[in-house]
C-alpha cells in the first residue's frame, strides 16, 4: 500500500470521516439515510469530500445495520443497545461494507 496521498485519496478520507460522523448521528437519532446525506451536504468539509463515496458509505451501512449488529455481537459484552447509544462506529475493528466495483 502506498503512502502517497492523491487528491482522490484525500477526498475519500474526508468522505469517510464525514460518513462516520453521520452514522454516529444516525445511531443517536435514527432517520432515513437520505436525511443524513442532505444534512451533511452543508458540512464545512463536504466541499473537499468525495460526495458520491460519502453517500455510498452512509447508504450501505444503514442498509446493513442488522448484519453489522450480528457481526459485532460476539465482540460485545452485552446485546447491541436499542436506546440510542452508539455501538457500530469506532469499535477498534473494521468491518468491510461493499461498495460498487472500482470505488
Amino acid at each position: 500500500m502506498s503512502d502517497v496521498v492523491t487528491p482522490r485519496s484525500g477526498s475519500r478520507s474526508v468522505a469517510r470521516k464525514l460518513a462516520l460522523q453521520a452514522l454516529y448521528r444516525w445511531q443517536l437519532n435514527a432517520c432515513p439515510w437520505q436525511d443524513l446525506v442532505s444534512e451533511f451536504a452543508g458540512a464545512e468539509d463536504m466541499a473537499r469530500a468525495d460526495g458520491e463515496y460519502f453517500r455510498e458509505l452512509v447508504a450501505a451501512v444503514t442498509a446493513a445495520s442488522v448484519e453489522l449488529d450480528a457481526a459485532l455481537q460476539p465482540l460485545l459484552d452485552r446485546p447491541p443497545a436499542r436506546d440510542g447509544r452508539p455501538h457500530r462506529a469506532g469499535r477498534g475493528r473494521s468491518l468491510v461494507v461493499e461498495t460498487p466495483a472500482g470505488r
